[in-house]
């Protein structure tokens, strides 16, 4: 009986210990606490399983001796979080529930309209942003079910080929609507020169035909035609008709004009031409930046053949400014 006392006497000091322990333990780790949590160190004795001398904190109530292992438990999981560059936590990271957040300047805003962007600012942050072009730009955008597309392109009048469809000495400055390479020469200096000579031409019909042209870079332009014309008409008597004018295109820029009345021949002028006139034009003109071709054009009319004379026909052109 006395023995079994002793038993029932340890058995009491062991559960009232264990009780303890649980009660000690159960405000600690009772669930998962989202604030006050705490923590505790004490010795665990090897084989029994059970922690002894626990004490609130990072060391027990006394050293563990005799082979005990010290330990620590707590009513948490994670003891300390800590973030990077970009994140924060707005109720710190060492105790209770933790929340993580993105910092405002690495946060980019949610409610930007369609084709809008996220854009850095200049002090901190993020705003939304449209797209713009600068000159020669222009812009393209799309909707689509996934999401937008904006796609940028140069305009025509600010592209240039790799290709070479322009002639030597001249360079691509842009476009035509319908993608026609424009090319021009550069501008030349006061005192270029620039002719054509056309040493002979008959005339077809009545009306006016072209002798010749250049074609002129960006500048002032002093231009200058001297035509010399003959006619025959055998042995009737008629009105010769010349005229001759520059043009550029269909545009008459300037022009000069003759008519001379011609008599019988005669015995005289058998096989000789009938009359004769020279010509002169003089114009100033300025050409744009894609240049432009001048054209020597001349009627010779009345008689029953017209030519260019023996001093043929000339087109000068003077670079002035």
């Amino acid at each position: 009986m006395i023995r079994h006392g002793k038993v029932r006497k340890s058995v009491v000091a062991i559960a009232t210990a264990a009780a303890a322990i649980v009660v000690l333990a159960g405000t600690a780790l009772a669930g998962h606490q989202t604030s006050g949590v705490k923590s505790y160190t004490g010795c665990l004795v090897s084989g029994d399983g059970v922690m002894i001398k626990i004490k609130e904190g990072e060391a027990p109530r006394s050293p563990c001796t005799g082979g005990q292992v010290q330990a620590h438990f707590s009513g948490g999981d994670i003891t300390k979080i800590s973030v990077g560059n970009g994140l924060s936590l707005p109720n710190g990271g060492d105790n209770g529930a933790v929340e993580i957040r993105l910092d405002a300047s690495h946060s980019l805003p949610q409610d930007c309209a369609q084709f809008e962007v996220p854009m850095k600012k200049v002090s901190a942050g993020w705003a939304c942003a449209n797209h713009d072009v600068g000159t020669g730009l222009g812009m393209d955008r799309t909707l689509g079910a996934s999401g937008g597309t904006v796609a940028f392109r140069i305009l025509a009048d600010y592209q240039v080929k790799n290709d070479p469809d322009c002639l030597a000495g001249e360079y691509a400055y842009g476009f035509e609507s319908n993608g026609t390479i424009k090319c021009s020469t550069p501008p030349k200096a006061q005192g270029d020169m620039r002719s054509v000579h056309v040493p002979s031409h008959t005339f077809a019909g009545p009306g006016f035909e072209k002798l010749g042209a250049i074609t002129l870079p960006e500048g002032v332009w002093m231009l200058t035609a001297r035509t010399d014309l003959q006619w025959s008409g055998g042995s009737d008597e008629f009105t010769a008709s010349v005229a001759c004018e520059l043009r550029a295109g269909t545009s008459v820029l300037a022009g000069a004009q003759d008519e001379e009345w011609n008599e019988d021949a005669g015995s005289g002028f058998v096989g000789n031409p009938r009359g004769r006139a020279t010509l002169t034009v003089i114009d100033v003109e300025s050409v744009p930046q894609a240049g432009q071709e001048i054209g020597l054009w001349c009627l010779n009319a009345g008689g029953t053949v017209g030519d260019v004379g023996d001093y043929g026909a000339d087109l000068v052109a003077v670079a002035v400014g």
